[in-house]
This record gives structure tokens, C-alpha cells and sequence, in this order.
């Protein structure tokens, strides 16, 4: 199925205006039709694991944390380690 580019612009703008549990909704459902037609072959305890974390994300059990603030953690552990060298 092809979308044309119009109404695949107007899906993404509209995808990103939805709540965050709706987007990791649609992520998980668009992640498992990757699965199914790809064949990834994920197994069925890391699918299971996979549905548990979109869950607690949309229960907001967890604290997500973006890359960037990885990636500044992770400078700032390495930091002294250089230094050291």
C-alpha cells in the first residue's frame, strides 16, 4: 500500500500532536507490524518484555530520559577517567 505524500505528512503532523501514551501506543503497534511482516523474529519473551515497558512508559512508571541527557551523564562519568590518563 502506497500513501500518497500528502496524507502521509498529515498522519505524521497528526501522530506527533497525540499524547505521549498514544504515541508509544502507535509505536508498539507499528513496531509489531515490523515484526510480523519482516519476520524479525523476535522471541516471544522479548516481545512480552517489550509490551511490559510501553506499558509502565504509559502508566509513567518509569522516568524517560533523552539522549542528550545520556550522553551528558555519560561525558560527565568519563571525565574523570580521562583526566586521569
Amino acid at each position: 500500500m502506497v500513501i500518497a505524500a500528502e496524507s502521509y505528512a498529515d498522519f505524521e503532523r497528526e501522530a506527533l500532536m497525540l499524547p505521549k501514551e498514544e504515541r508509544s501506543r502507535l509505536a508498539g503497534l507499528l513496531l509489531d507490524s515490523l515484526d510480523q511482516e519482516d519476520g524479525l523474529g523476535l522471541s516471544p519473551e522479548w516481545l512480552e518484555e517489550i509490551h511490559s515497558r510501553v506499558e509502565a512508559i504509559d502508566r509513567g512508571q518509569v522516568n524517560l530520559v533523552s539522549h542528550e541527557e545520556v550522553m551528558k551523564r555519560f561525558a560527565a562519568k568519563i571525565q574523570p577517567r580521562e583526566a586521569d590518563a
